[in-house]
């Protein structure tokens, strides 16, 4: 546990009641590798596609299909799909959940949010699949 310990982003970063600085946003990211790292201790010899697609979804969930993500800058359908998925909801999630910076934001508001990020944030075709599911309540 000590070495899951050592890769912890600070409770002052994940609670902060306002707007992250650069270098707390800059620390923020880095979560996407240290879970990888956390991942790399548990797998076993024999990779499995359980472990390729938690890894995937760790390392690239916040890659954008712009290529404006991170951690690698990934474009398009070279982010793996299961991580396009994730990124879409992890939004949903973020925009529709309290928050120690925010409370919920209603859901036409995330819907538009959404929308308007089609294409930039969200690969379409995924983003198009969450309004429906929006649509639906």
């Amino acid at each position: 546990m000590e070495f899951i310990k050592s890769f912890a982003i600070s409770d002052n970063i994940l609670t902060k009641p306002g707007k992250l600085t650069d270098k707390e946003f800059e620390e923020m990211k880095k979560h996407t590798i240290y879970g990888c790292d956390i991942l790399d201790k548990f797998k076993q010899e024999d990779e499995n596609e359980f472990y390729k697609y938690c890894y995937d979804i760790c390392r690239y969930h916040h890659e954008r299909y712009d290529g404006k993500g991170y951690p690698n800058g990934l474009i398009g359908d070279r982010i793996p799909e299961v991580a396009r998925i994730l990124g879409v909801a992890d939004a949903y999630d973020a925009m529709a959940s309290n928050r120690s910076y925010r409370n919920a934001l209603p859901q036409n508001i995330v819907r538009e949010e959404i929308k308007k990020c089609k294409g930039t944030q969200f690969d379409p075709a995924i983003a198009d699949i969450m309004l429906r599911m929006i649509d639906e309540d």
